[in-house]
């Protein structure tokens, strides 16, 4: 198959991932209550609604990650270090999300149905053993490194919009502010990533076009 073909079908992969994301940030917190979720997650994950807003996640990720591969393909020559380095680190945090993503759909209901099990989410004992922990240490540093290389790489070496670059950098930071200052602002930020990622798909599944602008030195 050929590389443009292949370009596209990411394209049409990363307008998929895009939309889907956007589709679980209004339902999330739609669904269920937030600050209560906070405090005893349990009786979330025994809902009827719990199953299928994760999976939808979850195929939203998956949808990204192909998506990333076929941005990158196109942007490799321009990009330099940066973009590369940004571009390994994103991938590795959405693989990290997918495997978190992963538990939650396969392993936890099961955990919730047998009593002696509730008290791993009712005590947050999961949340404070150190493999967890450092599991989530690495996906949030993987992530905060990943996506600003990858985005600053978008706004000054890419073919694609700046407008891309600047719409995930500035969703990531307000979906990384959201735990602390605001929840909702975890999920606005995950619409205004859900608009950049949608940009990087229609430019994919559009014919190639020269770099926008003059381009800065290739190496980042």
């Amino acid at each position: 198959m050929k590389l443009d073909v292949l370009q596209r079908l990411g394209g049409v992969s990363t307008i998929a991932g895009s939309v889907l994301l956007a589709a679980w940030a209004v339902c999330w917190p739609a669904l269920f209550p937030i600050r209560k979720m906070a405090k005893d997650p349990s009786h979330m994950i025994m809902s009827p609604n719990w199953i299928w807003p994760i999976t939808l996640l979850l195929a939203a990720m998956l949808l990204l990650i192909f998506g990333f591969m076929a941005v990158y393909s196109r942007m490799y020559r321009n990009a330099g270090i940066m973009g590369f380095v940004g571009y390994v680190f994103i991938i590795t945090a959405y693989i990290f999300h997918v495997a978190q993503l992963s538990w939650e759909v396969f392993l936890y209901p099961i955990l919730v149905r047998h009593t002696p099990s509730v008290v791993l989410f009712r005590d947050r004992i999961l949340d404070h053993d150190p493999l967890i922990l450092a599991f989530h240490v690495l996906q949030g540093a993987a992530i905060l490194v990943g996506v600003g290389l990858f985005s600053i790489a978008l706004i000054r070496f890419s073919n694609f919009p700046r407008s891309s670059g600047i719409l995930i950098l500035i969703g990531t930071l307000l979906y990384g502010a959201g735990p602390i200052l605001n929840f909702y602002l975890e999920f606005l930020g995950l619409l205004v990533l859900s608009a950049g990622f949608a940009v990087l798909g229609i430019r994919l599944v559009r014919p190639r076009v020269p770099p926008e602008g003059t381009a800065a030195s290739p190496v980042g």
